[in-house]
């Protein structure tokens, strides 16, 4: 069974344009977070999902430079992107992750991928599992882990474009319909953001690797948390930033 990560990227974020070439700590997030996932320990694929788009050829680049295989594909249907992503690459399993994680971390995708396999080879079968359906991670280390068949079977079902922009929602508002699990930690630090959306998520972000970067490079989850609690006026600094789904759930349309 070949697993991969497939990471979506792009420069055209429309609340922060070209986000994932913003430096942290002397290099692009980009790189920052390819860093990260570099040290997994379960993975055996790491690739970079970019458009078609002239302007994410330098997404390209930063992948081709640090070692990761890349695919180019469409810029709206992100559902369709990843799926032939997988099928290139011959995957089994998925793992997705988003270029707004430069947080992610790599222990909490190695305990999560063994979960998932121990469900399957224990024969309770899990087909998504993930650590957002009940947060209680900072919304920022997002990790959803699911089998090909799945993705095979949302990528002919799901036609609402929202389903197909975000990938996974056809799973999580169809929940009878696949065996999905949980990953959850026992304390809730779900009061914290740490994705990069807006120019106050990139200060607070840049703020923590230039405190921990240089002294512990693999800086993990808990070490963030223990900077928070001896800085805690830089979680202050996004604290009052809105997450973009929660702002179409006002406006009622699509953002």
């Amino acid at each position: 069974m070949k697993n991969g990560i497939i990471i979506q990227a792009r420069m055209g974020s429309q609340r922060l344009p070209g986000k994932v070439m913003k430096p942290l700590a002397g290099e692009p997030a980009l790189y920052r977070i390819l860093e990260r996932l570099s040290n997994c320990k379960t993975i055996d694929e790491i690739i970079v999902a970019t458009t078609n788009n002239p302007e994410d050829s330098q997404i390209v680049s930063l992948a081709k430079d640090f070692g990761v295989k890349f695919y180019r594909g469409s810029n709206e249907d992100v559902l369709l992107r990843f799926y032939q992503s997988a099928t290139e690459f011959s995957l089994d399993v998925i793992i997705r992750i988003t270029a707004d994680c430069p947080f992610i971390d790599s222990e909490i995708i190695d305990r999560m991928l063994i979960k998932f396999n121990k469900l399957n080879t224990n024969r309770k079968h899990c087909e998504y599992l993930s650590n957002i359906a009940r947060r209680k991670f900072p919304r920022g280390l997002d990790v959803e882990i699911f089998s090909y068949s799945v993705l095979e079977k949302i990528n002919k079902m799901a036609k609402n474009p929202y389903d197909r922009e975000h990938v996974t929602t056809y799973i999580r508002n169809n929940p009878k319909e696949f065996k999905t699990a949980r990953y959850t930690p026992l304390v809730d630090n779900s009061k914290y953001r740490w994705t990069l959306d807006e120019k106050d998520d990139y200060e607070f972000i840049s703020r923590v690797y230039e405190g921990l970067y240089y002294q512990n490079p693999k800086f993990r989850y808990k070490d963030i948390l223990k900077y928070l609690n001896q800085n805690p006026e830089l979680a202050l600094i996004n604290s009052d930033v809105k997450q973009k789904s929660e702002i179409k759930k006002v406006c009622k349309g699509r953002v």
